[in-house]
């Protein structure tokens, strides 16, 4: 941790209680799993732990708005509140990490008018039954890390807000699906690699159904330009027309626009200037500020690119 000169000084403890963590034998976690398979009938559970899986993890309120628009659940979030606890209980999912939090307010995330910020993961009963419950071979998991969980909980929560906002803006309204990391990354078996795995991909339609754009999405929270340059590198390769079959794996019958989300204005700057230095550059790049999402505001510029 770099020593700076710091304006305001954090306190000694946070305010709460931690939440109770609880170890689950391998044999409870299989019998967990094996109990819900065989009794799967709440549709509430399925799209709980089918959402997490996808976007790794969520906030509790976005979770409920989710949940509520798919599922016939009451209108009462503590009843919603009441079966999270339950699913936490018996390891279907499991609480996030305080510092996941913490990171993800720094970032900008805003708090719940009431209440207080919880995010919910896959726990290891979850996982286990989203195994057994799926033949099909996959990749195995992309994050870990508090870091990591930390990015793929500002992500999921801009991409969902920017869904929202797509659906009111005042001149460019549009239906917006979102598809989480898990669903877009792209795994080479043979090599054993991840080829991509974007953040998540946005396929913005009108409001008659329309297809529009597609956006995949890079959460950038470094301004390290040797990154930048190997994004540049990446997708410009995928962007050949020899790579379409990742195209039409996003369900895209041509390349996605890369939409950059920055917290730094100097990840901008490099964006721009690579990709002006680069005059045969066919990937389409555009970016927004994250603090412009919170905000409520669909600024999304586009960034030089000749395809």
């Amino acid at each position: 941790m770099p020593i700076t000169y710091a304006d305001k000084r954090e306190p000694a403890h946070f305010a709460g209680r931690p939440p109770k963590i609880h170890e689950f034998k391998p044999a409870d976690i299989t019998e967990a799993a094996i109990h819900i398979l065989r009794s799967d009938r709440s549709n509430r559970r399925s799209f709980v732990l089918e959402i997490l899986k996808e976007f790794v993890i969520l906030t509790e309120h976005t979770l409920y708005t989710l949940v509520h628009e798919r599922v016939s659940i009451s209108d009462n979030l503590h009843t919603f509140q009441r079966q999270l606890r339950n699913y936490k209980d018996t390891g279907l999912i499991s609480d996030a990490p305080f510092g996941v939090l913490k990171a993800a307010v720094r970032a900008g995330l805003p708090k719940p008018n009431a209440g207080s910020l919880r995010a919910f993961c896959l726990g290891p009963a979850g996982e286990e039954y989203l195994r057994r419950k799926s033949e099909e071979s996959k990749p195995p998991t992309l994050t870990a890390t508090e870091d990591h969980l930390a990015h793929d909980l500002i992500c999921a929560e801009a991409m969902i807000k920017m869904r929202t906002l797509w659906k009111v803006h005042a001149t460019s309204p549009g239906l917006v699906e979102v598809r989480g990391p898990r669903e877009v990354s792209v795994w080479d078996p043979e090599k054993k690699v991840f080829i991509v795995a974007p953040d998540g991909l946005l396929i913005k339609r009108n409001l008659q159904g329309t297809f529009e754009r597609g956006f995949l999405v890079e959460y950038q929270n470094v301004r390290a330009l040797l990154q930048v340059q190997n994004k540049l590198k990446k997708y410009e390769e995928i962007s050949r027309l020899e790579n379409r079959w990742m195209w039409n794996f996003w369900g895209m019958d041509e390349m996605p626009w890369v939409l950059i989300v920055h917290r730094q204005g100097a990840t901008l700057v490099h964006y721009q200037e690579e990709i002006a230095r680069r005059v045969d550059i066919t990937a389409q790049f555009a970016a927004i500020a994250l603090d412009d999402i919170w905000a409520g505001n669909l600024f999304i510029k586009p960034l030089c690119g000749n395809r």
